[in-house]
């Protein structure tokens, strides 16, 4: 039988692994499936192993900002696996950053910071409805517009 491959450089797989950290954020219902992924505050410094790791950022990520990429119908408590982005020492290979998030409704505990902008095709997805309702109000009125030109037989 065949042994699985690893996308891993061989001299990575050798070194000894950092301290994988963990935290929690708490994201509203809109976050999941969101085009442009959904930006959550994770602190620089988590614990980890009986002490303080400061984890690994990411290019593009600044400060204590994370991008996630949520699934729709992502379950509350699920766990997410950012691998590589927890603490890593000299000479170590970077741990993980195991991340819970909570889906709530309505007050959040300050984690949750915004929508991301943009989507991988390029547009920018509507933040709260506002572009889906500008359609169909604009529709409306072409449809109006229409049955007037009818009525006056134009």
């Amino acid at each position: 039988m065949a042994s699985l491959g690893s996308v891993f450089p061989e001299e990575d797989r050798l070194r000894t692994k950092g301290a994988d950290l963990h935290c929690a954020v708490q994201v509203p219902p809109a976050a999941l499936g969101h085009a442009g992924g959904a930006w959550v505050r994770v602190p620089r410094e988590l614990p980890g192993g009986g002490t303080r790791h400061v984890r690994v950022e990411h290019p593009g990520e600044p400060g204590e900002q994370v991008l996630l990429h949520l699934p729709a119908g992502l379950p509350d408590g699920a766990i997410l696996r950012l691998r590589g982005r927890g603490a890593a020492g000299e000479g170590e290979r970077p741990g993980d950053l195991l991340v819970r998030v909570e889906v709530r409704q309505g007050p959040l505990d300050g984690t949750w910071l915004r929508l991301g902008e943009g989507s991988c095709t390029g547009a920018a997805p509507a933040r709260d409805g506002t572009a889906a309702r500008a359609l169909w109000i604009g529709l409306g009125l072409a449809l109006a517009l229409a049955g007037l030109a009818l009525l006056l037989g134009r």
